[in-house]
């Protein structure tokens, strides 16, 4: 296609009006790198995601969203050196203060400028209790799972019409979002769908989370990407249930060899066998028999065996692409490699997707709170990062009381100052 025909094509997806949802999606087609933009014949859609949060996809996307919801806020400001703060606070030490503004994504480090960290302000207050009965750890959950399953997730943000602030804040599945364009392709509203009505929100009382990659308007889940592998794993899933409810094949089969019984006698001979060997207290007893009784042992068919065994497979995959290690799906592994493995969840799974939340919500912190003039960031800290710095306070302790540090150098390892 020309560069003509492109900008034509621009046009007319950026029509006036036109509205999208996540199933309308412009890139919706090309979610999977290396489908050369064809659409991926197993794709789960957005609105059927939840259905698929079953077995092994559950377990990944739990231990995802409650590994995040358990991660620490903080709330940091810039503030200018000397200037009184009327806040509950504490001066964040330089090398602290390093640590922390490598991981925002706005770091304004100048001089004359200092790091404090907040333990009194509205939007503190609003992530411990984000809406009636709500909680962080809900907020939090609730967030990371859509993300999981759909790719995406949106807060919904109800101001305070006096202060101006937001005073709730609720967790919206993408699958009841639409997002309305203006004719430059930005967004003019949001509309979302709820107990089958739908409400316009405009998009500063919004923020909407993306798992990357994420292309136009919507996100990609994990579960996109494992499609292939979760429609197979629920359909062995489904064939295994069968297997057990409509027993395909029976355990045993006694086969008469002296003629044809009646139906009458059929019953009464299973009935004996069945009155002396079934049932686990049975095993082992000794049934005695004439020759005119035959007794074979069934099993299932070997195709049967190999459709069952790819459930490990399958497994496989599922706890790959959403990055969650196979080893903490079974007691098979020794401490040094349970330890690797949740380093290495920590380092490749958790990480990621605390930093793409934290600077999403950072993208607004400051249009919510304007009085801050800008200087508003918070942080989401792992909870294994949590664990090391206890084990880190608890041996600067041990030295502390074995005299092995002074109190000055004791306080500087701990970040407190001198």
């Amino acid at each position: 296609m020309n560069l003509k025909g492109l900008a034509q094509k621009a046009v007319n997806f950026f029509r006036p009006n036109r509205i999208i949802g996540p199933e309308t999606n412009p890139q919706q087609g090309c979610a999977l790198i290396g489908t050369g933009g064809a659409s991926v014949p197993e794709l789960i859609k957005k609105d059927e995601a939840f259905d698929y949060n079953v077995q092994y996809v559950y377990v990944c996307v739990n231990k995802n969203a409650m590994v995040v919801a358990a991660s620490r806020l903080k709330l940091y400001a810039m503030n200018t050196r000397g200037r009184p703060v009327k806040r509950p606070h504490r001066v964040v030490p330089p090398t602290e203060a390093r640590y922390i503004m490598s991981k925002a994504a706005d770091a304004r480090v100048i001089g004359g400028v200092e790091l404090i960290e907040l333990f009194d302000h509205p939007f503190l207050d609003l992530m411990r209790r984000p809406y009636e009965d709500g909680t962080y750890q809900t907020l939090m959950a609730n967030t990371q799972t859509g993300q999981e399953l759909q790719g995406d997730n949106l807060w919904v943000t109800e101001f305070d019409r006096v202060l101006g602030v937001p005073k709730t804040i609720r967790s919206v599945p993408i699958n009841r979002v639409k997002i309305k364009l203006n004719k430059n392709g930005t967004i003019q509203h949001y509309l979302i769908k709820i107990d089958g009505e739908e409400a316009k929100v405009q998009p500063y009382a919004c923020l909407h989370f993306k798992m990357p990659p994420s292309y136009d308007y919507f996100g990609t889940s994990p579960l996109t990407a494992a499609s292939v592998s979760a429609k197979l794993f629920n359909n062995t899933l489904v064939y295994e249930t069968a297997l057990a409810e409509n027993g395909a094949v029976p355990a045993t089969i006694v086969k008469y060899t002296g003629g044809v019984l009646d139906g009458e006698t059929i019953s009464q001979v299973e009935s004996d066998w069945n009155s002396v060997l079934r049932g686990l207290r049975k095993t082992g007893r000794v049934k005695v028999m004439d020759q005119m009784f035959e007794v074979d042992q069934l099993s299932l068919a070997p195709k049967d065996l190999q459709f069952l065994a790819g459930r490990k497979m399958l497994r496989e995959d599922i706890c790959a692409i959403f990055g969650v290690p196979v080893s903490f799906m079974t007691s098979e592994t020794n401490l040094a490699s349970a330890k690797a493995a949740v380093e290495t969840y920590n380092l490749f799974a958790i990480e990621p997707r605390l930093t793409t939340l934290q600077q999403a919500i950072n993208t607004k912190i400051n249009e919510w709170y304007p009085v801050a003039g800008g200087q508003l960031f918070c942080t989401l800290e792992n909870q294994a990062t949590l664990k090391d710095e206890a084990i880190r306070h608890n041996l600067v302790f041990t030295a502390f009381s074995q005299g092995l540090i002074d109190r000055s150098e004791g306080r500087h390892l701990l970040n407190l100052g001198e």
